[in-house]
């Protein structure tokens, strides 16, 4: 396991173009990007901020069909399949997809020696290997999975198990496609049952949500997800590492159910729903946090 550094900084990777011009009326709130960065800047300064580098064809192609990245890179996409993305093509465009993806490969690696890394965009879940939606072109979450394992195959060591846990109110269709056949990650999805994307792919745990469910109810949910994650997927794999990606912050425990755990005593999950984090919280120094698309 690898060790976390308390007095380490969090590093966020960033990148001017993640700002992509759009045109007049576009309905993407493009410009929360840049008031992210301002905002991280002026309120958290001792967060370090870093350029996140582009991910090149080689390292998409381990999630993206090649053809598909090819077309998207010369503009060559077909019509039909830029709509469903829902940006209109430039080259602009290609270099934030590229960038996004980047970051969240940046901040994985990274996580992996200090503990948690951010990347300030990222999360593009609805677009799978061949093809892109919902404002998604290439699947950030995907390649960093798949780098990390690919890192560690190249290292000579055993591959990493990836939770995938995904909290957008849309449902992360693309990377269960993705995943759907491979073991070695396991996709979980918390989203509204009634909101984008219409037709769901399943992944390995989905909850779906009805419209106005409040934040206790929403809280409650998620635990019990993250305690069903705990008792189908084995993380501790002979040795390999153990991969976190997020995009919530967990709230603490009680103190009395933290001490009954810290004991090694029991706890069960109908009745304690999200005071079994803590138990998340130990198993799981190796964090990297993707803000919301």
């Amino acid at each position: 396991m690898l060790p976390h550094h308390e007095d380490t900084l969090m590093k966020a990777f960033y990148s001017t173009r993640y700002v992509l011009p759009l045109p007049a009326g576009h309905r993407f709130p493009m410009h929360k990007y840049g008031r992210l960065h301002e905002r991280l800047s002026a309120e958290l300064p001792a967060v370090e901020q870093r350029q996140a580098e582009p991910a090149d064809d080689a390292m998409l192609a381990r999630v993206h069909a090649p053809a598909y990245i090819a077309a998207v890179a010369s503009g060559s996409i077909d019509p039909k399949a830029l709509r469903e993305i829902g940006f209109p093509w430039s080259e602009a465009m290609v270099e934030r997809s590229r960038r996004s993806v980047g970051a969240t490969v940046a901040a994985a690696r990274l996580a992996r020696s200090e503990g948690i890394a951010t990347n300030l965009a990222g999360g593009t879940h609805h677009a799978s290997a061949d093809k892109g939606g919902g404002f998604c072109v290439f699947n950030d979450i995907a390649v960093a999975a798949r780098t990390l394992q690919h890192d560690a195959l190249s290292a000579g060591q055993a591959p990493p198990r990836v939770a995938v846990i995904d909290l957008d109110v849309h449902q992360g269709n693309g990377t269960a496609s993705i995943f759907a056949a491979d073991d070695s990650v396991f996709t979980l999805s918390v989203h509204g049952e009634r909101n984008f994307p219409f037709r769901k792919e399943p992944g390995d745990l989905d909850v779906g949500l009805p419209d106005g469910t409040g934040d206790v109810d929403y809280l409650d949910a998620l635990d019990l997800a993250l305690v069903e994650l705990d008792a189908r997927y084995v993380l501790e794999a002979e040795g390999g590492q153990r991969i976190y990606v997020h995009n919530l912050a967990i709230r603490s425990a009680p103190a009395q159910i933290t001490a009954k755990i810290a004991r090694g005593e029991p706890v069960d999950p109908a009745q304690v729903y999200f005071r079994c984090m803590p138990r998340f919280e130990t198993a799981w120094p190796e964090m990297a946090w993707i803000n919301e698309r």
